[in-house]
């Protein structure tokens, strides 16, 4: 069995990865509603979003064989 890597999102490539991976996991669902991508990405843009004024967030993917298989959010 292949090891998971836990990798910190701190590029902008990484947000978007973290952002789309929903709709992989998701994809044969017939009942998963997909969110407007760029609403997730303004959830979690420092600038956008006001809730960053009173928290911190620091997100993370879960990588196996270079492709992502889980997502952590802590805030």
């Amino acid at each position: 069995m292949t090891d998971i890597i836990i990798k910190e999102v701190v590029t902008k490539d990484d947000l978007k990865n973290f952002v789309l991976y929903p709709h992989t996991l998701y994809a044969n669902n017939p009942y998963w509603v997909p969110s407007l991508r760029s609403d997730e990405m303004d959830t979690f843009n420092k600038d956008k979003n006001p809730s960053f004024k009173n928290c911190d967030a620091k997100l993370w993917l879960a990588y196996r064989n270079n492709e992502v298989v889980g997502r952590i959010a802590g805030i």
